[in-house]
């Protein structure tokens, strides 16, 4: 490998959720952060993050980023550090914003895998993706993984085992925790993100998702790497988005009862207390789609693309 500080950053473009789509934030500086020796977290500040295994036989990445410019500044990154071949590249996630960047690690000569089920939802959802995220294919090219699992896959690298658990349906079906057990370190992907207003477009169940949020905060590990939002040490932070998830998901159920519509229920539900919390300008989205969840028993985002409503959940 090459040698290097163990901290550095670089300036790039970053794709970060504003309303409707998406807007460009110029001169946010990314953050490569050792967790161990040979791993690294890719926090981005506003927009999603990667999570990065690093050897001497090879590389492995969890999640490509949002835009095919971000993920290439990721990988002169890793060029920084060593010219060992990227092998694996794990989408933790169906979101385009965690996918786009596929095109870039497969011209790096990376096998892309991920949970069968978000494979699938890949497969169907990139126009949409794009549309509500303001992008087109010149920025993001349509790239489906290689390689799929249902429920646990372990990858070896340089002597490293990375293992890969479908851990509940939570904010998605195919919700991915990747574990690196020589590192105690587990990335999240979508499934957890601290102090988020994390989208309720995807979710089956806010009853499953707090199952899930459970089942990572009983991980034998000492880190957490969420998909979007800071590195976690402290499980307090899970038990923060589990009483969130049920606060709002109570409160909805009761303006539902009370006759409000979707419109009329994100009007009236403020929740001021997490005004501060990543993502809370999607306050009035992410109830509509929760009412919309509760009130049919399907999340919004697949009945839009199924053709059984025509709301947009964005």
């Amino acid at each position: 490998m090459k040698p290097r500080t163990m901290h550095i950053v670089l300036t790039v473009l970053v794709v970060i959720a504003s309303g409707a789509g998406y807007e460009t934030r110029a001169q946010v500086a990314p953050s490569f952060i050792n967790v161990a020796p040979d791993l690294y977290f890719y926090y981005t500040g506003g927009g999603s993050n990667s999570t990065v295994l690093i050897t001497a036989e090879g590389v492995l990445i969890v999640d490509t980023l949002g835009i095919e410019q971000a993920a290439e500044a990721l990988v002169a990154e890793i060029r920084a550090i060593t010219d060992a071949p990227i092998l694996w590249a794990i989408n933790g996630q169906d979101h385009g914003d965690h996918y786009f960047g596929n095109a870039v690690f497969k011209r790096e000569g990376a096998v892309i895998v991920a949970q069968a089920e978000t494979a699938r939802i890949i497969g169907m959802n990139y126009d949409y993706e794009l549309e509500w995220r303001g992008l087109d294919s010149a920025r993001a090219g349509h790239v489906v993984p290689d390689v799929t699992f249902e429920d646990r896959m372990t990858l070896r690298v340089g002597g490293r085992e990375v293992i890969l658990v479908h851990i509940g349906e939570g904010q998605n079906p195919g919700d991915t925790v990747v574990l690196f057990p020589h590192a105690r370190a587990a990335y999240a992907s979508g499934a957890f993100a601290p102090k988020s207003w994390s989208s309720t477009a995807y979710a089956s169940s806010p009853d499953e998702w707090i199952e899930v949020l459970e089942k990572i905060k009983a991980l034998d590990v000492d880190t957490y790497l969420p998909g979007h939002a800071h590195l976690v040490t402290d499980r307090a932070e899970i038990d923060e988005e589990i009483v969130f998830l049920r606060e709002i998901t109570v409160a909805v159920e009761d303006a539902i009862a009370r006759g409000l519509n979707a419109e009329q229920a994100a009007e009236a539900l403020t929740f001021d207390k997490y005004e501060d919390w990543r993502g809370s300008a999607r306050r009035e989205r992410n109830i509509r789609n929760l009412h919309y969840l509760l009130s049919t028993g399907r999340p919004i985002y697949f009945d839009y693309l199924e053709g059984r409503t025509t709301t947009k959940p964005y």
